[in-house]
């Protein structure tokens, strides 16, 4: 004895291909979904402004220093150092009450006039460490 279903009405059935099929399909599209989705925005630190600006002459015995960079910097990891026209390297103390994306201080004692440099070392939020320099004069 055989059973039939009823005319009009089908039953359906996905063959093993036709699941692999389904099932690889989904997961294509949520993995681009995902690859999609926004993230945030993890940049090494590139210094966007200075003061004293690069190649600035300035008038001593104290200056302030602020360097601005295109993201969050680690003030507590991070250091800045002058280089005197003697040769000389001090190490300069960075101010807490900057904001997230800038390192401030201020240096007294500047009496010798000629080039100086700014040596800096940012960690920024993305782990990464960058450095550069700022070379300015004291008029």
């Amino acid at each position: 004895m055989q059973l039939h279903e009823p005319r009009g009405r089908r039953r359906h059935s996905l063959t093993p291909h036709a699941c692999r099929r389904t099932a690889l399909g989904a997961i294509l599209a949520v993995a681009c979904a995902l690859a999609m989705a926004p993230k945030p925005a993890w940049a090494h630190a590139e210094l966007i402004a200075s003061r004293p600006a690069a190649n600035s002459a300035v008038k001593g015995p104290a200056i302030a220093i602020m360097l601005r960079y295109n993201s969050r910097v680690d003030p507590t990891r991070s250091t800045v150092t002058l280089l005197t026209p003697n040769g000389k390297i001090r190490k300069i103390a960075i101010q807490d009450k900057s904001a997230p994306n800038v390192l401030s201080a201020t240096v007294a004692g500047l009496v010798l006039k000629g080039a100086y440099a700014l040596r800096w070392q940012a960690l920024a939020g993305d782990g990464h460490i960058t450095r550069g320099e700022v070379p300015f004069r004291v008029q």
